[in-house]
């Protein structure tokens, strides 16, 4: 008796895993590099709304308070960053996507233990945001209202990041959520294609045989009424029903009825030496198909 073995993968299952991993990692290596050279873009088109460069007077920011102002944008900017991120991988139970301002000092004055900062040192760090929208923070007045004018400062309550952060396991579970969901859709595309190939392929079966069953009726039928037209013994025509009968056993009668349709209506719009006739039969007006050979016709004159 052979003991179990265990078999180790197949080298094309541990190759496929491999460029699946190699693909994450270039993924993410092509989204840092892309966001380094962004940031490095963006810098160059900050507007640090210093006094003296043609910025009006009540909106510029001295020299002096300009550090404090930059130090209070990027802890802004970081927190709602990490708020934005938390929100969108369902971390730590965050409700919104977005701080409002009075959150924002708790979290900064408070929590980080900040008191050097004053109000003015926030209204211009909410004044660089306005001023700079490429850095992506936006602020909504209490309506909801996207706002972008710089005089608007008083009216900002609520802020969120266009730029969240998100940790790597949140990063690769969503990666992972999206290739997920382009496998699903290309089965699901290949799934749709075979269906509407598997109904094609049934509906040319279908076709072809209602084509051959619909001509072995007309050759039936032009078969039985020629014969019996040429059989001088016999009356030169044939009751339609009753050559239905004769050529459709009875239980499958109610399954050959379309094809007997048509091959009458095929008969009817085909076939010129076959006439369709009412003959009284027992006092009852009879549809019958009568056979015409022009060429019988002229061999009888002649004689």
């Amino acid at each position: 008796r052979k003991k179990p073995s265990c078999r180790l993968p197949s080298n094309r299952f541990v190759l496929g895993v491999a460029i699946l991993f190699v693909e994450i990692f270039a993924y993410f290596v092509y989204v840092k590099i892309d966001d380094y050279y962004r940031d490095l873009d963006l810098r160059a088109k900050d507007d640090l709304l210093k006094c003296g460069g043609g910025v009006e007077l009540s909106l510029c920011i001295d020299k002096q308070n300009l550090p404090d102002a930059l130090d209070i944008a990027v802890e802004i900017g970081e927190a709602l960053s990490t708020t934005a991120g938390d929100y969108d991988c369902q971390l730590g139970g965050v409700r919104n996507r977005s701080l409002r301002i009075n959150d924002i000092r708790k979290l900064i004055l408070v929590d980080k233990k900040v008191d050097r900062w004053s109000v003015i040192d926030f209204q211009n760090a909410f004044r660089l945001f306005l001023a700079n929208p490429h850095w992506e923070i936006k602020l909504y007045s209490l309506d909801g209202v996207p706002l972008e004018d710089i005089h608007n400062v008083d009216k900002i309550v609520t802020l969120e990041s266009g730029t969240p952060f998100k940790p790597f396991t949140c990063q690769l579970y969503m990666a992972l959520d999206r290739l997920r969901t382009r496998v699903f859709t290309v089965v699901a595309i290949v799934v749709v294609a075979l269906f509407i190939c598997g109904v094609g392929i049934l509906y040319q079966r279908r076709k072809n045989r209602e084509e051959k069953e619909m001509f072995r009726l007309v050759n039936g039928i032009i078969k039985t009424v020629k014969k019996q037209a040429r059989d001088d013994s016999q009356k030169p025509f044939v009751a339609i029903k009753f050559l239905r009968d004769k050529l459709i056993p009875p239980d499958k009668r109610k399954e050959m009825a379309h094809f007997w349709s048509v091959a009458v209506n095929w008969l009817a719009e085909n076939e010129s030496r076959l006439r369709v006739e009412n003959v009284r039969v027992a006092g009852e007006d009879v549809p019958v198909w009568k056979w015409i050979d022009q060429a019988a016709s002229v061999e009888r004159d002649e004689e």
